[in-house]
């Protein structure tokens, strides 16, 4: 069920990005930072995560012991300080990033977090249940 789960996740944020990408209101912090670095660096190449960003987020989140929504929010805050120096692609978009994204994230994973152990605690229920039966038997 936690692969359904993960490629739903990649479905939607898939979804969400061409959304983004097509709406032409500009990018998100992080990726106005990345153009902004290739503008002066050239092409970047990595070998990190393909969204590093959670994973600072979630880490920065932990160490501070803040809500999720200001390790984010400041996270974003940097990139765009950044990507305004490199000349990266500001719009719009990228300001209510900034401005939403971290509320929005907070918000969204609480819901999430919730529904998904409440399938999994059913899940597990169900199968230590028919367990149970078959041993019965």
């Amino acid at each position: 069920m936690k692969y359904v789960l993960f490629v739903a996740g990649i479905l939607i944020l898939t979804l969400g990005i061409s959304l983004t990408i097509q709406s032409e209101l500009g990018t998100s912090p992080f990726d106005a930072l990345l153009v902004g670095l290739s503008h002066h660096v050239g092409l970047l190449q990595t070998n990190f995560a393909p969204i590093p960003i959670d994973r600072l987020t979630l880490i920065l989140h932990e160490i501070t012991q803040t809500p999720l929504f200001v390790s984010r929010t400041f996270i974003y805050l940097v990139f765009l300080i950044l990507a305004f120096l490199l000349s990266g692609p500001i719009g719009l978009g990228t300001l209510i990033t900034v401005c939403c994204a971290g509320v929005l994230l907070q918000f969204i994973m609480g819901h999430t977090k919730k529904i998904i152990d409440r399938i999994l605690t059913d899940m597990d229920t169900s199968s230590h249940t028919r367990s149970d039966k078959e041993h019965s038997v």
